[in-house]
């Protein structure tokens, strides 16, 4: 569901409006102050969008990964057949593709509405349009959260770990579980075997991704004190998809081993570039935390980068330092 949902009174209001509309006597007067009227409504429109929304947009610049719940379909009839699943995007992402379709939509309203006037002569459009447009503006997500500071989750969107999302094709939850009917202790032993196995590289991420569920997804191991994302995050060759699974099913992202390690630092230390780009992609507030973390020597992650020998050690070190310098320009915006 990409819009916020609509009021349910607002078929109700529509409705007397058209009915009014085609009983006024539009004078001269009358047309003149309409044509004034609309055109001054959706020039406001377009302002709000382009210049107040964009900018809160651009500085907020939150990453935070959301599910949004598949596209419905009109009058109830529920989820669109080609998309049952939910789509994973980004508040960022999301609300610069809703951005750009309100001022898409707004300017073709206004050549349709003006083709009709214009061309055709039709004049109640003028007062429907006039009276519609402040109506769907504010019915519209973005005006919702950041004109109105509406708190709620104005897309319908569900956050990583949360119980009610639908676990998106791919992820963990979807494959075969393994051990069933384990005791404690089987279970716990069988969850030892695998991450050590992914840590040391005798077996791919997917051996661990395929038992990793919400129930063991923050598990511990009993000497390191490592979890599951710090197993994937020391993996050169895990991808941004793995990552997000377990990070999908609750990963704790500021866990600390025993040596005061987080996954970030991992990463740092060999070379991740994917679990790198995923762990500094949330948002601000999370991502400057992270950053910000220091192992049991004193060193963030950034620090550990520089000091790696990983062949690809630059590129994470490039990824944290352009994270460092988001982060700084958000900061000095939100000061202007």
């Amino acid at each position: 569901m990409s819009q916020a949902k609509q009021s349910p009174s607002k078929m109700l209001v529509m409705l007397p409006i058209f009915f009014m509309a085609q009983k006024v006597t539009y004078t001269d007067d009358l047309v003149n102050i309409l044509r004034i009227s609309y055109y001054a409504v959706q020039a406001v429109t377009l302002l709000v969008a382009y210049v107040y929304i964009r900018n809160k947009i651009m500085a907020a610049n939150d990453r935070t990964p959301i599910y949004l719940p598949p596209v419905a379909l009109p009058f109830g009839m529920g989820p669109a057949a080609d998309n049952p699943r939910p789509k994973e995007t980004s508040y960022f992402d999301h609300e610069m593709e809703q951005l750009n379709t309100l001022i898409r939509s707004t300017l073709i309203g206004v050549a349709m509405v003006s083709f009709m006037h214009w061309k055709m002569g039709v004049k109640p459009v003028l007062l429907l349009q006039t009276l519609m447009g402040p109506m769907n503006l504010m019915d519209n997500g973005l005006v919702k959260k950041y004109v109105l500071g509406s708190k709620e989750r104005v897309w319908g969107e569900l956050l990583d770990g949360e119980d009610d999302a639908t676990i998106p094709v791919g992820a963990v939850g979807a494959v075969e579980k393994e051990g069933e009917g384990e005791s404690v202790e089987e279970k716990a032993k069988r969850m030892e075997k695998v991450m050590d196995e992914v840590f040391n590289k005798e077996k791919p991420c997917a051996a661990l991704l395929k038992v990793l569920q919400k129930e063991n997804v923050n598990y511990q191991t009993q000497q390191e004190q490592y979890s599951p994302l710090t197993v994937l995050c020391s993996r050169p060759d895990v991808t941004e998809e793995q990552v997000k699974q377990a990070l999908f099913l609750g990963a704790h992202k500021f866990h600390r081993d025993e040596d005061g390690c987080t996954a970030l630092h991992w990463a740092a230390m060999k070379g991740a570039v994917a679990a790198a780009t995923v762990l500094t992609s949330g948002n601000n507030r999370d991502v400057e935390k992270l950053l910000g973390m220091q192992d049991g020597d004193k060193k963030t992650a950034v620090e550990l980068a520089k000091e790696s020998i990983e062949p690809t050690h630059e590129q994470v070190e490039a990824i944290l330092q352009a994270a460092e310098k988001r982060i700084e320009a958000a900061m000095v915006e939100n000061l202007d």
